[in-house]
């Protein structure tokens, strides 16, 4: 499954799970640290755009309220992406994308649905 992209934080244990449990089913993509690696507006674009749910599924609640007093709930979708790519700390993790889905691995055995 090399067309997948696993978005991850090595210093989360679920982030750390959900990859484990994906390399068991034979997981060969492209795996991104994204508190590390650079993540392009373009990409952060994808993973809300091939999601199926509530964008705010993609957005961790506890850093955004860390981060702002003000409601980003009330955001439209572009206005959320433009904050997740200055705020990338808020982008939930793990979430596995492909090419037609984003799925975010909360609880973990959600990313097995792209398999």
């Amino acid at each position: 499954m090399s067309d997948l992209i696993y978005y991850h934080n090595s210093r989360c244990s679920k982030s750390r799970i959900g990859l484990e449990l994906i390399k068991e089913k034979g997981f060969n993509g492209r795996i991104v640290n994204y508190l590390v690696d650079d993540v392009s507006k373009t990409e952060i674009e994808l993973i809300f755009s091939k999601y199926k749910g509530n964008p705010l599924d993609l957005v961790r609640k506890d850093d955004l309220r860390k981060l702002t007093e003000n409601s980003v709930i009330d955001l439209p979708e572009n206005e959320l992406i433009e904050f997740v790519f200055n705020n990338i700390k808020v982008l939930q993790r793990p979430i596995l994308v492909s090419n037609e889905e984003s799925v975010v691995g909360r609880p973990t055995e959600n990313l097995l649905t792209l398999f």
